[in-house]
């Protein structure tokens, strides 16, 4: 009886660890940021609207805001 909950528990814990490898290899490989900088309140748009555009090294451009109503059309980033 001990040797199976021993084998069980082995099994389980192998289980674990190779499943817990697995998913972290799913993840993409965190880039490193080459250019960044603050967005501000540009125009009539609210003064308390921000964010930031960063530029990470693959390429991609990333960009956070806060605080924009809702308009039509879209907003423009210069």
């Amino acid at each position: 009886m001990t040797a199976t909950a021993a084998a069980v528990l082995g099994v389980v814990g192998t289980l674990a660890v190779l499943d817990a490898t697995d998913r972290g290899s799913d993840r993409a490989p965190q880039q490193a940021v080459l250019a960044s900088a603050p967005l501000a309140a540009y125009g009539t748009t609210p003064k308390d609207a921000n964010g930031d555009a960063r530029v990470f090294t693959d390429g991609r451009l990333h960009l956070h805001v806060a605080n924009l109503p809702d308009v039509p059309g879209y907003y423009e980033v210069g």
